[in-house]
């Protein structure tokens, strides 16, 4: 079904013309990143833009209204706050980042115009996976950014609540298993990696306007990147994310803002110099070959 969907979206081909034909596959494309991301609108926020919709209706106002809506919600689902991801099952959010690769891999540039509200998604998870790692009190660093297996066998399985679409049946916000917040943590920092491998060698999409929050959710990761990889036989999603961005000459900006030397002063490994050093300190007679041989190519 979820190849379905993508298929049929692709084979539309591009959009943005001004014929309806354009239209139309716009329309297609926003009804379809609506339902991937409306679950990060908090019921409030999505009942005052339904109120709004809704209220321009005059004859055939409300058909050419419910578009704007629909761009709104999608907009809104990037101001995801800390108690909207709470009230989300965890399966939810795996299920969203799942999905968000498929959608990346299979609809390329013609998601770009999404790239704005995906990075912003993809940071509230990245911040709050990590509040949420601290409440825990998690001292087993090795727990905290390997990157484990986190293709777990049925999360395409149950119909919608796959796409984060509907969730009826969903577990209390309260119930959040220590294993998906490392899950969470673990795929988010993998469709970083997607986003700038797809997008980063191009003009038109500037990352650098993500940078301090960047490398101030990424500021745990780093200062514990060098004892995650002891012993690690393949590297973990943090080390691949900062190799992908040293590999995209427009995104060496960026890569290079995470020693902490713009606004704020904050260092982007938690005051130790920065994502580069934090590379240096995995290159160590402890580390596997695998860890050795992507940190140089860093």
């Amino acid at each position: 079904c979820r190849a379905a969907i993508l298929g049929f979206l692709a084979g539309l081909g591009g959009h943005g013309g001004n014929g309806g034909e354009g239209n139309a596959v716009e329309g297609e494309l926003d009804m379809f990143i609506y339902l991937m991301v409306r679950g990060f609108v908090s019921r409030t926020d999505y009942n005052l833009v339904d109120s709004t919709r809704n209220g321009n209706g005059n004859g055939g106002a409300a058909t050419t209204a419910a578009a704007p809506s629909i761009r709104s919600i999608i907009a809104l689902s990037g101001e995801s706050s800390a108690d909207t991801l709470a009230g989300m099952a965890p399966q939810r959010q795996i299920g969203f980042l799942k999905l968000m690769c498929d959608v990346i891999k299979q609809l390329g540039f013609g998601v770009v115009q999404y790239i704005p509200v995906f990075m912003k998604l993809l940071l509230s998870l990245m911040e709050y996976s990590e509040s949420k790692r601290i409440v825990f009190n998690r001292n087993d660093v090795a727990d905290v950014d390997v990157d484990v297996d986190v293709d777990v066998a049925g999360d395409y399985e149950d119909g919608e609540n796959d796409y984060g679409l509907d969730s009826d049946t969903e577990k209390p916000a309260h119930f959040i298993p220590t294993n998906h917040v490392k899950n969470v943590r673990t795929l988010s920092l993998r469709r970083f990696s997607d986003l700038f491998t797809q997008f980063g060698s191009s003009s038109s999409v500037d990352f650098t306007p993500y940078a301090d929050r960047l490398w101030l959710a990424l500021a745990m990761p780093l200062q514990t990147l060098p004892a995650t990889v002891i012993a690690a036989s393949k590297p973990p999603a943090v080390l691949r994310l900062l190799e992908t961005l040293s590999c995209q000459s427009n995104l060496i900006p960026l890569l290079n803002t995470s020693g902490g030397n713009g606004d704020g002063g904050n260092d982007g490994d938690g005051g130790d110099g920065g994502a580069i050093v934090a590379v240096l300190k995995c290159i160590a007679p402890s580390s596997k070959a695998a860890v050795v041989e992507l940190s140089l190519s860093v």
